[in-house]
């Protein structure tokens, strides 16, 4: 091992690296030269961001690794990618990925979702207009109320949403009173003393058949069928659905107000199957979504398999409503969709320089769906740099400022990278 020689360093000759600005730049290197050595000279000679990614190939360049190991010559190119520092700091909304803890900075590659995570939720973002809300029909759901409330029309609401959800109206009443107004504690105390008022919700006894099902809960239970499906297929040996459960849907369904479900959802995973153990101690609405779940974990693999779909594998509830939101979108995401294939290919140095009036038309538009909430610059310019791994796009996905799960960006994403797919297979 002995060390290089000034003409040994300086055999390898120059390096082509081109940034999502559009600069394209030839960089003499030596042999012995690091990619955190050229990331750091591409960056001077660029200036702007003070954090920074090299992209080759769609794989993100550990520092420690030799140009040398990667690059024969000029006709390779390798993607400069800036990541602008937040303005200001926010603590990480609850519900964050776990990708968002500090590690180690050794393993570069595996860090950068966490500094993208970190850049995008600095960045203060609006509230979603009540036209598209970005969330899903389930979070409309209110689950917890600020107590005690001295508003009678905001009390009259609470007592509405329990008389919903099938309890008599005197003990929907009494029950908000002694809880201080809060209604997820009502329901509790409601379902604790049932026998108080001679049966459940006030209706004939039965100590064998489960309570009627509101209508609202009927409607939420169609919404997270996905969801249940998913934990299903954990509980069958999915690991990747079982994080992506673990790690971001089942804390947001708690957040919501289904108290008591994630810890139920993890006695199913360690083998339990007795519903009426199970629910003990839940909420009838929460209990309910508990007997659903096990109905699918108790299918036979071959059953549940087969009604499996996109939405299943990545726990995302339904959400009806944004359908014809997506399909207004459909065109101009398959034409982000056509510009990243070529950007892709020019990236490599296998095609010519994309259409300048194209890409500033779907730069406008990329700008327009990040104020419209909608999370896609990031994500837009790693495919473009070549990055197809579609959990490491999921994973750029930042939860909502209130800390629920972005899914009506998730959708958008999944959609663009399906046409991908198509194009480039």
């Amino acid at each position: 091992d002995t060390a290089d020689t000034p003409s040994d360093r300086s055999s390898m000759g120059s390096v082509r690296v081109r940034s999502m600005r559009g600069a394209d730049i030839s960089l003499p290197i030596a042999s012995s030269s690091s990619f955190g050595d050229l990331r750091a000279l591409v960056a001077q000679r660029l200036g702007g961001a003070t954090t920074s990614v090299l992209v080759h190939h769609g794989e993100v360049m550990k520092d420690e690794e030799l140009v040398s190991t990667r690059i024969s010559g000029e006709e390779e190119v390798i993607f400069f990618m800036e990541i602008h520092q937040p303005i200001m700091e926010i603590s990480t909304p609850q519900g964050a990925l776990e990708l968002l803890s500090s590690s180690s900075l050794a393993d570069f590659s595996a860090n950068l979702m966490q500094r993208i995570q970190q850049a995008q939720q600095a960045q203060p973002r609006p509230s979603q207009p009540s036209a598209h809300p970005q969330q899903p029909a389930q979070a409309q759901r209110t689950s917890r109320q600020p107590a005690p409330s001295q508003n009678d029309r905001q009390n009259t609401e609470l007592v509405t949403q329990l008389v919903d959800m099938g309890f008599p109206r005197a003990r929907a009443e009494t029950a908000l009173r002694l809880n201080r107004f809060d209604l997820m504690d009502a329901v509790n105390w409601l379902a604790e003393h049932q026998e108080d008022s001679g049966a459940p919700y006030g209706g004939p006894a039965s100590s064998s058949a489960s309570p009627a099902v509101p209508p609202q809960v009927k409607a939420l239970e169609s919404v997270f069928e996905p969801v249940f499906k998913a934990i299903a297929l954990a509980a069958h040996g999915n690991h990747e659905v079982r994080r992506s459960l673990e790690c971001v849907r089942l804390p947001a369904m708690e957040d919501d107000g289904w108290r008591g479900f994630s810890a139920c959802v993890q006695r199913i995973w360690e083998g339990e199957r007795d519903a009426e153990s199970l629910c003990v101690s839940l909420d009838p609405n929460t209990a309910h979504f508990v007997r659903k779940v096990i109905e699918f974990v108790v299918m036979p693999e071959r059953d549940l398999l087969a009604q499996i779909d996109e939405d299943c594998r990545h726990a995302l509830p339904r959400d009806p409503q944004f359908n014809p939101i997506l399909n207004q979108l459909k065109p101009n995401l398959r034409r982000l969709a056509v510009y990243a294939t070529k950007a892709t290919k020019v990236a490599f140095g296998v095609s010519e320089m994309t259409d300048a009036e194209e890409e500033n038309q779907l730069d406008i538009f990329v700008e327009n769906m990040e104020k419209a909430n909608y999370q896609l610059k990031t994500i837009w310019d790693m495919l473009c740099a070549g990055v197809r791994s579609s959990q490491d796009l999921f994973d750029c996905i930042s939860p909502l400022s209130n800390g629920k799960p972005d899914d009506r960006s998730f959708r958008i994403v999944r959609l663009i990278l399906h046409e991908i797919n198509q194009l480039e297979n």
